[in-house]
């Protein structure tokens, strides 16, 4: 737990999301903005709303003060990359998924190795941020 006035030990860096709001990233979790009370800002795990984490941060003049509750999922390293023959992916914890089917904005992508190897993994994104996901890998990443 980081306390004022010890800086905090992890390193942090606030990025944008898709949407163009402000995230802060930490030890691979990603937090939003929720609430802010003049210099002080408090940060929800981004994750709240889909798998009900209630991990929260505090920050004063862009620099943490106090880190409340412990995640209840793992940290998700995602990433939007590009296969070898143009199509996106998404990198998600070492394995990676491509789209098979869109409706409006939202899509399911299906574990690259489905066809080849049967497996049953998937994620669900809407507008680029992920709904649900299932992580019953078949193989290795």
């Amino acid at each position: 737990m980081c306390v004022k006035p010890n800086p905090c030990p992890f390193p942090v860096e606030f990025v944008m999301s898709k949407k163009g709001r402000s995230l802060v990233k930490l030890k691979g979790y990603t937090y939003y903005s929720a609430r802010r009370t003049g210099p002080k800002v408090q940060w929800r795990c981004s994750t709240n709303h889909r798998s009900n984490c209630n991990a929260v941060l505090y920050t004063v003049d862009n620099k943490i003060v106090t880190i409340k509750k412990r995640h209840n999922h793992a940290p998700l390293e995602t990433e939007y990359i590009t296969s070898q023959k143009g199509r996106p992916l998404i990198r998600l914890n070492g394995f990676t998924y491509c789209s098979t089917r869109a409706k409006g904005p939202k899509v399911r992508w299906r574990c690259s190795t489905h066809y080849p190897q049967g497996c049953r993994a998937a994620i669900v994104t809407v507008e680029d941020e992920i709904l649900t996901i299932n992580q019953d890998h078949t193989h290795e990443a």
